[in-house]
This record gives C-alpha cells, sequence and structure tokens, in this order.
C-alpha cells in the first residue's frame, strides 16, 4: 500500500475525512468498532495489523508502513497494487472509521523484537535464504546455547559464502535468541562472542525491549546495561550499548528522533554516543528489513545533513551504507557524494566509505588498498576505517588488520596502526596492556599503535633503537 496520488473522484470523501477526523477523539467502542470492521472485512487476510491480531502477509506490512489516513481512504476506496476497491462494499463512513483506526494502530504500532522459535533447522536452508538462517540459527542457540551455535556460525561462515554475506543479520537472530534462552542480558553476553561484528551482543539488546512500551525506554535502556560483568570489560559494554540503539529503533517503529532522544538520556557521553551509532546504523542497514522514513530519495547525506550537531558524527560514520546501496555499489559516485558532505564531516564520510570497503571486499586486502585510493585525498580516512573494521570482523583478532596495514599506502601505514590501537584501547583496560599488545602487533609501529590507545608518548621506551624493518604480527 504504496502513498498514491489523490484522484479527482477521492475529493469528496477527502473532505469528509478532514471533517470528521480533524480534533475527533475516538472512543474505546468507536476503535473496538473499527478493528471488527478490519477483521470481519477481510483486511487482515491480506495485511499484518498487530493491534487487530491480523498476520496477513499478501500486502503490506501496516505497523511497518504507518499509512496516514488518507493514503487509506485512498487505498480502500479505489484499490491498486493488487488491492480490489472496497468502495462497493463499505460505506463512505465505514471507510473513514477504517482509515482513523488504523492510522492510530499502526502509528503505535513497534517491530517485534521478540525471538520466536519453531522447527527450521540449519539442513532446511539449502536454498540459502538469510531468512532461513536467521531462524535457524535462532533455533540453535535457543535450544542449545550460544556457546554451542556461535563456533557453527563461525564454521558456516568460512564455507558458506550466503551465510558469510548475511551473517551479521544471523548474529542479530542469535542474540535474541539467547536472550529468550538465557533470559538475562549479563548471562547472555558472558556466553557470547563477537563473531561477524559483534551481531550476536547486538541482538540481544534488540530482544531485550521486547514488550517496552515507549514511556518506559529510557528507564529500560539504562538497565539493560548495567550488569557489574559488563562495566568491568569495556568491549563487552561497548558492544551492549550500542546494541540499545539498534533495540531502540526497532521497538519505536524506527522513530529515530525518539531513539536519539532516549539516547540522549543515558548516564554519559560515552554512552550516548555509542548508542547513537546504533541508532543510525539501524536507520541505513535496517536489519529487521523495515525500510526506515528517515532517508531520502534525493539527498542521500540525509539525515546526517539535518540532525543537530552532536549527533553528525556517528550518522556520516555509517552514512555510505545507505548511499552504496542506492548507487548500486559505485564507489566513484559515493566517493564524489561524500566530497559534497558538510566540510567539517566529509573525511568522517570517508570513514564510512572505509568501513564499507573492509565489509565488502572480506578477506582481499589489495581490493580494499585499491578502493581506498579512490578516496584520493582522503585514502589515509579510509585505511583508518577498514583496518578497525578488519578488527571487529575477526572479533578482536589483529592479525589480518596487521597485515592490511603493511601492504596499505605508505602515507597511510601510521594512522592505519592508530586505527588497530583504537581497539586495543577497548578491549585492554590497563596501560601496560595496551603497550605489551601494540609491541607484540608490530615493533614498527608500537607507537603509532599505542597513540591510537590515548597514550600522548612520543615515542615507547628504546624505541629509536628497533630496526626499522616491516612490522611483525603476534
Amino acid at each position: 500500500m504504496r502513498p498514491l496520488v489523490l484522484r479527482c473522484a477521492a475529493a469528496a470523501i477527502v473532505v469528509l475525512l478532514a471533517a470528521l477526523l480533524g480534533g475527533c477523539v475516538a472512543t474505546r467502542k468507536d476503535s473496538a468498532a473499527a478493528e471488527r470492521l478490519f477483521v470481519d472485512s477481510g483486511c487482515g487476510n491480506c495485511h499484518t495489523l498487530a493491534a487487530a491480531g491480523t498476520r496477513g502477509n499478501v500486502g503490506p506490512n501496516l505497523d511497518q508502513l504507518k499509512p496516514d489516513a488518507r493514503t487509506v481512504v485512498q487505498q480502500v476506496s479505489h484499490g491498486g497494487n493488487g488491492m480490489p476497491s472496497f468502495a462497493g462494499k463499505l460505506s463512505s463512513k465505514e471507510i473513514l472509521d477504517l482509515a482513523g483506526y488504523v492510522k492510530g494502530a499502526a502509528a503505535g504500532a513497534t517491530v517485534d523484537t521478540a525471538f520466536h522459535p519453531d522447527r527450521t533447522a540449519i539442513e532446511d536452508c539449502s536454498r540459502g535464504k538469510p531468512s532461513c538462517y536467521e531462524q535457524a540459527f535462532g533455533n540453535l542457540t535457543y535450544r542449545r546455547g550460544p556457546r554451542v551455535a556461535l563456533p557453527r556460525l563461525a564454521s558456516y561462515i568460512a564455507t558458506h559464502p550466503k551465510v558469510e554475506r548475511n551473517c551479521h543479520r544471523i548474529a542479530h537472530a542469535m542474540g535474541r535468541a539467547g536472550l529468550a534462552r538465557l533470559k538475562d542480558p549479563g548471562r547472555a553476553f558472558a556466553q557470547g562472542s563477537a563473531v561477524c561484528w559483534s551481531g550476536y551482543y547486538h541482538g540481544i539488546l534488540e530482544g531485550g525491549f521486547a514488550g517496552t512500551s515507549r514511556d518506559d525506554l529510557a528507564g529500560k535502556a539504562r538497565e539493560l546495561c548495567s550488569d557489574p560483568s559488563l562495566r568491568r570489560d569495556q568491549f563487552l559494554l561497548y558492544q551492549c550499548v550500542h546494541g540499545l540503539g539498534h533495540g531502540l529503533m526497532l521497538i519505536t517503529a524506527y522513530d529515530l528522533p525518539r531513539a536519539l532522544s532516549t539516547c540522549d538520556h543515558l548516564a554519559t557521553t560515552w554512552y550516548q554516543q555509542s548508542c547513537t551509532g546504533g541508532v543510525f546504523m539501524e536507520n541505513f542497514t535496517s536489519f529487521s528489513q523495515v525500510r526506515s522514513k528517515w532517508l531520502k530519495a534525493g539527498d542521500l547525506l540525509y539525515p546526517c545533513d539535518r540532525v543537530v550537531p552532536r549527533h553528525k558524527y556517528y550518522c556520516y560514520d555509517q552514512v555510505t551504507s545507505r548511499i552504496l546501496r542506492v548507487v548500486r555499489w559505485d564507489w566513484h559516485k559515493t566517493a564524489r557524494i561524500c566530497r559534497t558532505a558538510e566540510r567539517r564531516w566529509i573525511a568522517v564520510c570517508f570513514q564510512s566509505f572505509g568501513r564499507d570497503v573492509s565489509s565488502v571486499v572480506r578477506k582481499d586486502r589489495r581490493r580494499a588498498v585499491a578502493l581506498c585510493r579512490i578516496a584520493r585525498e582522503h585514502t589515509t580516512d579510509c585505511v583508518y576505517a577498514v583496518t578497525r573494521d578488519i578488527v571487529n570482523q575477526d572479533g578482536g583478532k589483529y592479525g589480518r588488520a596487521v597485515r592490511f596495514c603493511n601492504i596499505s599506502p605508505a602515507q597511510s601505514r601510521r594512522r592505519c596502526f592508530v586505527g588497530i590501537g583504537t581497539i586495543v584501547a577497548v578491549r585492554e583496560r590497563s596501560l601496560a596492556r595496551r603497550k605489551i599488545a601494540c609491541e607484540r602487533l608490530s615493533r614498527r609501529w608500537a607507537t603509532a599503535c599505542l597513540a591510537g590507545t590515548g597514550y600522548r608518548s612520543p615515542a615507547l621506551p628504546h624505541s629509536s633503537q628497533r630496526r626499522r624493518g616491516g612490522a611483525n604480527a603476534s
């Protein structure tokens, strides 16, 4: 049910719509009658509408589409896109009642974030549909636990290209299933892993919001990442708070302002910014397959060029995920669009570019370098993001990232190791452990790695005496 241009024949009913719906408040009796009308007219056979308890999948999901009353009147009166007209079956008043009901019911709906197990097994997914693998791996997690299911996912990533391409979505489903099994976010995190960009951790938070009313979002958001075991591990805590952003977008049915506002009410600036990263990632990538309304075909940098300054970094840091899909993975065109961003945020747009380079090329390091060169004067920004993403892909292992840095353009190599250092800082709490980790990764570039952790000393002890050869991966 796409928004349609209003036909002249519908003019009279639209005038009546404005008269009846403008300023009127429906009673519970009116709403119940309209709900019965929705069901009795057969609307639920084709459409999902949670408030009416219907699960039809022939036509659009109304909870996700959230049509306005005028659109419903137009569609019900005239049909189109495979839907018949109901003008001869329903009176004008019934159509208006139905329109008001659908608008109100869909506007208050949320995306179901709970995991619902069934009997789908991994072996049933021979056609390779992502939705089948999501359900199957979720079922395995629910029945045998994440410690069994996540290694199985890792093995399939290595041998099944369709699983590898969709592993983050699959891991999200596994996180929801892990929470459904274990009931407690702290326990679910403790039994998880960071396989495929930590999707399992993000899914836990999606499931954690299931059943939460909009009025309780802020309190639930503060509660979900409060487990002491998470607070002791900076890496897991980040994954938890980032996952809050995904969960908030889903539970609010992609109400971007509401999700960002909830993030803004978290305890610290770090919490707030980590949360908004998840919000914008979900907005641009829509892991639930719902298309956010906070996107514009004519402005591929939207909403980054409209949000308040405190939200711009994490918006621009995700924006090319949207751009690339629209321009059909034309990297040159994407680079040109990044150059039109607000001047202060062009470099961040190219960091988003680099993260997507890493996601697409997977383990082809030389292709990653070639694509980063398309960024020209921003090649170093791209390289920096690639190496960070490689570490995140690999669940905190650094070897492949170091090997990428070693073949990156010479002028970008220092920043590449700085990028690795930013991840070391999250995974290693003490300065001593950060020094050890950076020195093990690379003797030549240990100072750059340590700078990425936030340590500002000009050099490590005795660094000038170390050889000037290539970096050594641990």
